[in-house]
């Protein structure tokens, strides 16, 4: 069976030409360095080095061998990382808290592909459009709208983004289309129910082109139940252009000149978090996604 550290000392060898140069860059001596050359060579009965002067050749088999090896070790260490990581099964389950809007759309994809490059993670997901409990839930991080008056808490910018005003086809083909400001008072619509979501007030940027006294055809308090109900063509209201391009129906602009101020997501946890390794490693994969 072969050795991995003897297979990494063949490489150096073979990359260098140099017991000496290799013993260096291994951080052994040159005499423990030859012996585990004569040891590998013993173990697999072949000769895998030739020596030429003061350089070191490989032979054939040598050759062959150093050539597989790479892909040998990588999947070695690969196997030990994973091993090490998942000894400890409960420090390798995440804790997200999202909206139910991210919950349903975004978040799933983005875990996804993080998975594909750390696969010993393993995820809890929580949608809601209520201020989180960091304690009660065992939350390790939320992907939301900021959180106001909570000192204890970093909230790292994660996502920008802007809203503007959608309808489906069926909508607009029955109800027509707005053409100015003044229209909307004619139309159906839809509002986020800020009552228990009071962060979540930037969803309701839209009525501010309407009269103080304007009831909404709908209010509801779910950004993907705003977004199903414009889908079912129930009215108008605002998306985001992720929201739009994640929808399974055609969504027209509605007077596209209006849209809201940026909007920003953050990436938050409890400051004694924040040496966590696994929530650092997810903000960065998901602030290079950005």
């Amino acid at each position: 069976m072969i050795d991995i550290y003897k297979l990494k000392v063949l490489r150096a060898t073979i990359e260098q030409g140099s017991y000496v140069k290799a013993a260096e860059i291994i951080g052994i001596s040159r005499s423990g360095l030859s012996k585990m050359l004569s040891a590998l060579q013993v173990d697999l009965g072949i000769n895998l080095i030739r020596v030429s002067g003061k350089k070191i050749f490989p032979t054939k088999e040598g050759k062959l061998l150093y050539e597989q090896s790479e892909e040998i070790i990588d999947n070695f260490d690969r196997k030990i990382g994973f091993f090490v990581e998942s000894i400890a099964t409960e420090e390798n389950i995440i804790r997200v808290n999202t909206t139910t809007s991210y919950a349903s759309t975004w978040i799933p994809l983005e875990l996804s592909n993080f998975n594909n490059k750390h696969r010993y993670f393993k995820f809890n997901v929580f949608g809601s459009d209520s201020i989180p409990n960091f304690e009660k839930e065992n939350i390790d991080v939320a992907i939301r709208p900021y959180i106001e008056c909570q000192s204890d808490l970093v909230q790292e910018p994660l996502q920008t983004f802007d809203m503007a005003l959608y309808a489906s086809e069926d909508y607009v083909r029955e109800y027509g289309e707005p053409k100015n400001i003044e229209d909307l008072k004619k139309h159906n619509i839809i509002s986020f129910n800020t009552k228990n979501a009071k962060s979540f007030s930037f969803f309701n940027w839209h009525l501010e082109y309407l009269p103080k006294n304007f009831e909404p055809f709908i209010s509801i308090n779910s950004g993907i139940g705003i977004m199903r109900l414009v889908e079912k063509g129930l009215g108008i209201a605002p998306i985001s252009k992720e929201g739009v391009k994640l929808s399974g129906k055609k969504l027209i602009p509605i007077l596209p000149h209006l849209k809201s101020s940026p909007v920003e997501i953050f990436y938050i946890y409890k400051k004694q978090k924040e040496i966590s390794d696994k929530i650092k490693l997810l903000y960065e994969f998901l602030k290079s996604k950005d």
